[in-house]
C-alpha cells in the first residue's frame, strides 16, 4: 500500500527492483543468511517518488526473505530539522 502497487504487481518484482539504484550501489543488498538484519533503504513508489524505509528482514530456510518495512520518511525529516 505505501508503495502504491497492487499485490499482483509486487509479485513481478525482485526486491532489488524497488530499491533506488543509487541506494543499492552505496549499500548492496545483504545476504542475511539465516540471520536477522535491520537496514535503511530508499524505495521507489509506483508514481516514481521515493520514501525512506527501515527494513527488518530475515532469510528463511527455503531462501525466501521475510521482512517488515516501515516508512520512516517523516522521522528522518524531523531528525534533520532538529540537526539544523
Amino acid at each position: 500500500t505505501m508503495l502504491g502497487y497492487t499485490p499482483y504487481e509486487l509479485l513481478r518484482f525482485n526486491v532489488k527492483d524497488l530499491i533506488l539504484s543509487e541506494d543499492l550501489s552505496v549499500m548492496p543488498f545483504p545476504a542475511l543468511a539465516g540471520s536477522t538484519g535491520l537496514l535503511k533503504r530508499c524505495l521507489r513508489r509506483k508514481d516514481g517518488t521515493s520514501l525512506i524505509t527501515e527494513i527488518s528482514g530475515t532469510r528463511l530456510e527455503d531462501g525466501r526473505l521475510q521482512a517488515i518495512v516501515r516508512d520512516i520518511t517523516e522521522r528522518q525529516r524531523a531528525e534533520e530539522a532538529l540537526r539544523q
